[in-house]
């Protein structure tokens, strides 16, 4: 796995994973920790949009988040790395709008939840009424030639439920049958050849 250049591991971090139960194998693997508390896998180059803050900006952007309103230390990292990545491809990423809604959802300053207008539907009226007598299904009925399966209605009238396979079986044997004779057939006007030869 390749590391992000700008990765650098920070055995602070680390040692604060290893007193919460992580493993040194697990951090190795994951390619270490950094001072942001990333792993090297989910890091940059690695993380779903390719880009991550660098330490340092991580710091300076967490520290004006923070003033006793919950999710302002998050959000103000969201918003620092949504402006990195439109900076770096253009547009900004997928998760933005909805981190944009948890935060004005925890009243943090900047972030407001604008309301939309209620729509309106209008249910459409069902025509209830019925045109035709309902028959009722009063059995079934297999069809002994093609395995076709009918329902019966009081009406007298029939529907396919599903077809057979009985007419196609019967032709698979035909055929099979028909392709051994003629390999039978083929068979011993071989062996008649090589006894006039």
């Amino acid at each position: 796995m390749a590391i992000d250049p700008n990765f650098v591991r920070s055995p602070k971090a680390e040692a604060r994973a290893l007193a919460n139960g992580v493993t040194a194998e697990q951090i190795k693997a994951r390619g270490g920790i950094n001072a942001s508390g990333y792993y090297g896998d989910s890091y940059g180059i690695n993380s779903a949009d390719g880009v991550s803050l660098t330490d340092a900006e991580y710091n300076a952007v967490r520290s004006t988040g923070i003033g006793g309103v919950a999710g302002a230390g998050g959000a103000a990292i969201n918003k620092a790395l949504a402006e990195k990545i439109k900076a770096q491809t253009g547009s900004y990423p997928a998760w933005w709008a909805s981190a944009q809604v948890a935060a004005a959802s925890n009243n943090v300053p900047g972030y407001v939840l604008t309301p939309t207008p209620e729509t309106v539907v209008t249910p459409t009226p069902i025509d209830t009424t019925v045109t035709e007598p309902v028959s009722k299904i009063v059995g079934t009925f297999t069809d002994p030639k093609t395995g076709d399966v009918y329902s019966l209605s009081d009406d007298g009238t029939k529907e396919l439920l599903s077809e057979g396979t009985k007419q196609a079986d019967a032709l698979s044997a035909k055929e099979a049958a028909d392709a051994k004779a003629a390999a039978e057939e083929y068979n011993a006007h071989i062996v008649a050849d090589s006894k006039t030869q």
